[in-house]
């Protein structure tokens, strides 16, 4: 993870933390409006994908905290030296570079080029690699975009409920309820946990 983005969001909350108060941080931890709102929108998300894209979330926090292990100017250095290598000493001197590249996309392309397959096919070949590797990305990707969009809604479910509540345990003839303010924070504290800001893509 950059470190820019772990400071931004230890900032975020700090900021919040600080706007609520520390005295009064307990009043906006409520355990089944967390439940409603965080267990919902995860229960809504597992039954929007299959199994097979779901098994690689453990992956995707493994990349979100290793962050990106691609060093440009290293690859063009590494392309450098094997069109180099492959002018001096002919394409099959490339094998045993192959061997060295941990990349495995790197590592196949390297490899086609040393089988002497035509140009034109191992560029259709790579293509369509990346392709499949951006449906793949764009799949999980939208997996948590997904999930934020439910989190609104059981968050708003919440809200309904505690407000459905708090009007159940009013009593008119007693002169109303004495639990009418407790009631209406549960109510709405759903949505705080909910909150989600949509943002407009400015490409489109």
């Amino acid at each position: 993870m950059d470190p820019t983005t772990l400071l931004g969001i230890i900032l975020g909350f700090a900021l919040i933390v600080n706007g609520i108060g520390f005295a009064k941080i307990g009043n906006f931890i409520d355990i089944p409006s967390m439940v409603i709102v965080i267990g919902g929108a995860l229960s809504a998300t597992l039954s929007s994908y299959p199994l097979g894209i779901l098994k690689d979330i453990p992956k995707h926090f493994a990349v979100l905290i290793r962050g990106n292990r691609y060093n440009i100017p290293k690859l063009i250095e590494q392309l450098v030296d094997l069109g180099t290598i492959a002018r001096q000493s002919g394409l099959l001197a490339l094998e045993d570079k192959a061997a060295e590249i941990k990349d495995t996309f790197f590592k196949q392309s390297v490899l086609m080029i040393v089988d002497a397959n035509d140009p034109d096919k191992v560029r259709l070949v790579l293509e369509r690699e990346l392709d499949n590797m951006m449906i793949r990305h764009d799949q999980a990707a939208g997996l948590y975009e997904k999930a934020a969009s439910y989190a609104p809604s059981f968050g708003m479910i919440g809200t309904l409920i505690g407000l459905i509540n708090m009007l159940k345990g009013m009593n008119m003839d007693a002169g109303g309820s004495s639990t009418i303010g407790s009631d209406m924070s549960v109510a709405l504290i759903t949505t705080f946990y909910s909150d989600r800001k949509e943002t407009e893509d400015p490409s489109g």
